[in-house]
């Protein structure tokens, strides 16, 4: 018999960013399905400025490699890594 899990709805509105995001990962990591709704009206904490430099950081990283090639690494710890 399959078992049915409801989601959780959380209201974002007024919470800090980086908390509720910490308390919906655990609840993800757990295997519940969430839903998180008004998520406009969420706060995020520091000045503006330093939250418009970390985002534009945030975009400004690319990554050099082919996506799908990851790089090869040794099982054993005294073999050299091939990067």
């Amino acid at each position: 018999r399959a078992t049915v899990r409801k989601y959780i709805v959380v209201d974002a509105r007024g919470h800090l960013l980086g908390r509720l995001a910490s308390i919906v990962a655990k609840q993800l990591l757990n295997g519940q399905p969430i839903a998180v709704v008004r998520t406009e009206g969420i706060n995020i904490s520091g000045s503006f400025f330093r939250n418009k430099l970390k985002y534009l950081a945030f975009l400004r990283k690319k990554t050099r490699t082919n996506p799908r090639v990851v790089p090869s690494t040794s099982a054993h710890p005294r073999r050299s890594c091939t990067v």
